[in-house]
C-alpha cells in the first residue's frame, strides 16, 4: 500500500512515540542538549529519508490487507559503539488512539551498515522478510512470523547480502552479494608495488588493494543457492534492482552496461546523451542499466527490453 494512503493521524502518532516525554513531578531539572543526546536520539532508520528523499515507501510498510504496518527505527548506543535497529508493528485500526507498538525484533550493527533494511510483507499478511545483521555475522535475508515472533535466517552467504527480493509465498529468494575478498597484497605486489586503479580511498587506507569495487554476484535460492551468471557486457553491482513476478515463476533484475552505445544519442535523456559519447573506465561499469528476465524454472536469462534504463 502506498504511503499516500497513510493518514496524517498515523504520522502524528508515530511522532508522538518518538518525541513525547511524560510529565513527572519527580523529573530532573531541564538541562542543555548535549552531543551525546543528539547521537542517541531515536530516528527513522532510512538514511535516504533523513537526506530529503521522497518519503513514500521510506517510512511505513503496510501488509497486503492493510491491517498492519511496520516501521524501522534506529538509535545509537554509545556504550556499545553500535546502532540499534528496532522493527515496530502497528495495528492500523487502532493507530488513532496512539497505542504503543509491538517490538518485533531488535538488531545491532557496529558499522555503518544498517542492521534492518528492505522490509517486505509476504502475501499471508503474517510474515515479513528483510535483510538483517546478527553480529559477528554478515547481512543475510531473514523472515519473521509476526504471531509467534519466530525469526528464521534464510540465507547463509559468506560475504553478506546487498539487495534481495522474495516471492510472495516466501519460497524463493533472489539476492546479490559481494564477491569474496582477495588477498591484501600478492607476492608480486609486495616486490614491485601496487597499481592504484579502481580502489576506493577507504580500501586504500585499509590496505585492501585487491578487493573488487562496485561488483556483486547474483544468486537464486529455493532449496539451495545457485549463482546466476551476469549477462555479457553487463555487471551486477550493489545498485542492481530485483523484482519477483506475482506468481514467483519469474524475476526481473537490472545489470549495468560495461560498454555504452553511440545510438543512445537518439534518446532525449541527459544521462544517456552523456554515456553515448563516453565509455566507462577500464574495469568499471556505466550508471546505465538494462532489464533482464530470469526464469526460475529453467534458470535461463533473457533481455526483457532491448533498451537502456536510467
Amino acid at each position: 500500500m502506498s504511503l499516500r494512503c497513510l493518514p496524517v493521524v498515523v504520522l502524528a502518532s508515530l511522532s508522538f512515540i518518538l518525541l513525547y516525554v511524560p510529565s513527572n513531578s519527580n523529573a530532573q531539572p531541564q538541562r542543555q542538549i548535549t552531543v551525546k543526546d543528539s547521537i542517541e536520539m531515536t530516528r527513522w532508520a532510512d538514511a535516504d529519508y533523513l537526506l530529503g528523499a521522497d518519503p513514500e515507501g521510506n517510512i511505513a510498510s503496510f501488509s497486503p490487507d492493510g491491517k498492519h504496518f511496520v516501521v524501522v527505527l534506529r538509535k545509537a548506543d554509545l556504550a556499545r559503539n553500535a546502532n540499534v535497529y528496532s522493527l515496530l508493528l502497528f495495528d492500523a485500526s487502532r493507530v488513532h488512539g496512539s497505542p504503543a507498538p509491538r517490538v518485533l525484533v531488535r538488531m545491532s550493527s557496529s558499522s555503518n551498515e544498517a542492521a534492518i533494511r528492505g522490509v517486505k510483507w509476504l502475501k499471508d499478511n503474517q510474515s515479513l522478510a528483510f535483510i538483517g545483521i546478527r553480529e559477528p555475522g554478515r547481512a543475510q535475508v531473514y523472515t519473521l512470523a509476526i504471531g509467534p515472533g519466530r525469526l528464521v535466517e534464510r540465507t547463509r552467504h559468506t560475504t553478506g547480502v546487498d539487495q534481495f527480493d522474495i516471492s510472495a509465498d516466501g519460497r524463493r529468494i533472489l539476492f546479490t552479494a559481494r564477491p569474496a575478498e582477495g588477498p591484501d597484497l600478492t607476492r608480486d605486489q609486495r616486490m614491485h608495488g601496487v597499481v592504484i586503479e579502481n580502489q576506493t580511498l577507504e580500501q586504500i587506507l585499509e590496505g585492501k588493494f585487491n578487493h573488487t569495487t562496485f561488483t556483486d554476484r547474483l544468486f537464486y535460492q529455493q532449496k539451495s543457492e545457485v549463482e546466476i551468471e551476469a549477462p555479457v557486457d553487463h555487471r551486477i553491482n550493489p545498485f542492481t534492482r530485483l523484482y519477483f513476478s506475482p506468481n514467483g515463476q519469474f524475476a526481473v533484475f537490472t545489470a549495468y552496461f560495461l560498454k555504452t552505445s553511440s545510438s543512445w544519442t537518439e534518446y532525449q535523456n541527459h544521462t544517456l546523451e552523456y554515456w553515448s559519447r563516453n565509455q566507462p573506465q577500464a574495469g568499471s561499469a556505466s550508471v546505465v542499466s538494462q532489464y533482464f528476465l530470469f526464469d526460475c524454472g529453467n534458470f535461463s536469462v533473457h533481455s526483457l527490453l532491448d533498451a537502456p534504463a536510467t
